[in-house]
């Protein structure tokens, strides 16, 4: 895959941040493109030269965000160690660090897709670790606690975050493995 140029990277970032703030104020469906170009000062030729629509750009955002969540290729399993509890721990202060961009995509999108999206990563990542068994009960269980995490998840977002990130990995990973044990 060929690199983009300075020049593209940065006009793409205008092209975001214009939406971003655009988000903050009103939902994706009562944004117009010329208002995305206009507040990212680039020409309508120039966003249609990189996104189809304000849901492409919106799209590459989420898959922005999704590809630099910290998750590492060897996840232990959840037993309430100490490499378990910092790999959470360093998932929630990104969010944290990003507190604008989780606002807007987890608390202020009309849709639930970018949610629907971090809990299938999650799954993906988290599934053969979690709930070694097979089947239908194991498979509910954990979506259960994966969508019991997304309910407090956007509380403590929404909150901001009230407990330290450390407190709030301890929470949901304790809540996690009684859910499972259950």
């Amino acid at each position: 895959m060929e690199k983009e140029s300075r020049r593209v990277r940065m006009t793409k970032k205008l092209l975001k941040d214009a939406l971003m703030e655009l988000l903050e104020e009103r939902p994706l469906a009562k944004i117009k493109i010329k208002e995305i170009c206009d507040r990212a000062d680039v020409n309508r030729t120039t966003f249609y030269a990189y996104y189809e629509s304000a849901e492409t750009l919106l799209r590459d955002i989420e898959n922005e965000a999704l590809e630099q969540i910290p998750i590492p290729d060897r996840v232990p399993t959840p037993s309430g160690d100490d490499e378990y509890i910092g790999m959470m721990e360093a998932f929630l202060e990104y969010v944290k660090y990003n507190k604008r961009l989780f606002t807007i995509l987890i608390l202020k999108s009309e849709s639930s897709r970018f949610s629907e999206r971090l809990i299938q990563l999650l799954q993906d990542k988290f599934r053969s670790r979690m709930f070694m068994k097979e089947g239908l009960i194991a498979e509910y269980k954990y979506l259960f606690c994966l969508t019991g995490f997304l309910g407090v998840f956007r509380h403590w977002i929404e909150q901001d975050f009230p407990l330290p990130s450390r407190d709030f990995a301890l929470f949901v990973i304790r809540m996690a493995i009684s859910g499972a044990q259950n």
